[in-house]
């Protein structure tokens, strides 16, 4: 007598509203697990789940639920996609600081859960640092809240956190509610091409910590090495800032007006998402990446370093070619993982992890998931 089929899980739920996301996680699907899914842009960061998935998908959760001016803050679904929540909080000259060109379907729950960030989080910071409050269906399908609506509300905190970056393992966000800052009323940028070790250094030692850049990085589009130094604020500041920044590279060092900084930007940005094509995505000191010979990692044609925060993406990696770079980067006390394009996963993306953080991980998905009812293996060393 043949074996009965493998069981195969329906592709997934498309939810209404809370209350059905609730309904999935009570109904039993022998040997599947449900993942989140909004856009659908960053489902290739993390491990290949051992177990069949059954998406939820949240897109219809896309609702700006309450924008409130004077705490700045705003509260949305999960679902709600970051351009349209940056076009309402332009309405009121606000912005979230997160990306300034994000993929079209890129969501606010797919920034929490992938821990998503964009070249400007040296000076801006992350998504981490910008939610105050999330409400999130456990894996024994109940809901929970942590964290408040107002920037002075802490409570919850601890809980709040371990869900940025867990790709859906520990809950599945639902609502969720962000700090945000006043628009800057104008942008500038200053690019220096093919730049020598001392432009490097002046830009590391001088402009980041005199200037206040908005944004200092170097990088490689396919076209050659360049810095750029991006300002944003009062214009007789921003102003005061480019002209500084050109006395201090020189006659070479060109200014970018207006549009020009943010159009640049966009491009950084979009060379670090993973769309057709694998990125790889990690850090390293400072230092190391600003001032040192970066041609252990210039196997692919375009790459970003963001020198304020020391974040660092390649397009495109061969395994070789991350291979050399990790061990590139472990002179600089760097990391490196890879991001798989949309709708498939790699089986080793993460590379070297201490034991003691795969320990954290898995307490906490034992303590978020007791039931085993929510997707697993995506967090790294398997978990």
């Amino acid at each position: 007598m043949s074996a009965p089929p493998a069981f195969r899980p329906p592709e997934g739920a498309m939810v209404r509203d809370r209350s059905d996301v609730i309904d999935c996680l009570r109904e039993e699907i022998p040997g599947a697990r449900w993942m989140p899914v909004g856009g659908g842009t960053l489902l290739g960061r993390g491990g290949r789940p051992p177990d069949p998935v059954r998406r939820i998908d949240l897109s219809r959760l896309d609702r700006v639920l309450e924008l409130a001016h004077e705490d700045l803050t705003v509260t949305v679904e999960a679902g709600a996609r970051l351009v349209e929540v940056q076009a309402a909080l332009a309405e009121k000259s606000l912005w979230l600081p997160l990306s300034v060109a994000p993929h079209p379907r890129s969501t606010m729950g797919g920034w929490i859960g992938a821990d998503r960030r964009s070249p400007l989080a040296g000076a801006w910071s992350t998504v981490r640092d910008y939610v105050l409050g999330v409400t999130f269906a456990t894996g024994a399908g109940e809901t929970a809240r942590a964290g408040g609506k107002v920037v002075k509300n802490v409570a919850g905190y601890d809980l709040m956190k371990p869900l940025v970056g867990s790709l859906g393992e520990l809950g599945i966000v639902l609502e969720a509610t962000f700090k945000v800052l006043p628009r800057p009323q104008t942008w500038a940028g200053v690019l220096l091409s093919a730049p020598d070790p001392r432009g490097r250094r002046i830009a590391l030692e001088e402009i980041a910590v005199t200037l206040a850049p908005a944004g200092l990085w170097r990088f490689d589009l396919g076209g050659g090495e360049h810095l750029l130094a991006v300002f944003a604020g009062p214009r007789a500041r921003v102003a005061f800032q480019v002209a500084g920044t050109r006395d201090r590279w020189g006659a070479e060092a060109r200014a970018l007006e207006g549009d020009g900084a943010w159009t640049l930007l966009g491009e950084l940005e979009a060379m670090t998402r993973p769309d057709e094509r694998a990125t790889a995505w990690g850090g390293a000191l400072p230092g190391f990446l600003a001032t040192g010979d970066l041609g252990g990692l210039v196997s692919p044609s375009s790459w970003v370093v963001d020198l304020l925060g020391g974040h660092l993406w390649l397009a495109d990696p061969t395994d070789d070619g991350l291979a050399s770079a990790r061990e590139f980067l472990k002179e600089g006390e760097g990391h490196l993982h890879r991001d798989a394009p949309a709708n498939s996963f790699l089986d080793d993306p993460w590379g070297w992890k201490p034991d003691s953080e795969r320990d954290l991980w898995q307490g906490m998905k034992a303590a978020f998931d007791p039931a085993g009812r929510l997707v697993r293996g995506r967090l790294p060393g398997g978990v």
